[in-house]
């Protein structure tokens, strides 16, 4: 359950923070990201973090549920945070290649396919 005395002074007190001393060892978020001028941040980690200075302690992050449909992002999201699912870079990589393959309709790439048939 998120305290509802956390405010968005609290969130950007958190912010400040992660700048400062780096985002914690085993507190990288996994799926999502809360975006803040052009910097990705753990959301659960920023909300633990916030509510120390709300309350004095910060939140267990297993102490509450995070994700788009939950209390804690609605929470961010309402006091204008962004949060976003995380780039995942082999997936952005695998959509890009085959952009690139429909609109050159394989014409730099066709050498591939002439090494793999020379190898069969």
């Amino acid at each position: 359950m998120i305290p509802g005395n956390i405010t968005k002074g609290h969130l950007l007190q958190a912010l400040s923070e992660i700048d400062e001393k780096g985002i914690r060892k085993g507190r990288k978020s996994t799926t999502y990201d809360l975006l803040y001028e052009d910097k990705a941040y753990p959301p659960k980690l920023v909300l633990s973090i916030a509510n120390r200075y709300a309350n004095g302690e910060e939140l267990n992050p297993e102490s509450f549920v995070a994700g788009l449909n939950h209390a804690a992002f609605k929470f961010m999201m309402k006091e204008g945070f962004e949060i976003v699912k995380k780039n995942d870079p082999v997936s952005t990589l695998i959509k890009e290649y085959k952009a690139h393959i429909a609109e050159s309709l394989m014409s730099d790439e066709i050498y591939k396919w002439d090494l793999i048939s020379v190898c069969l």
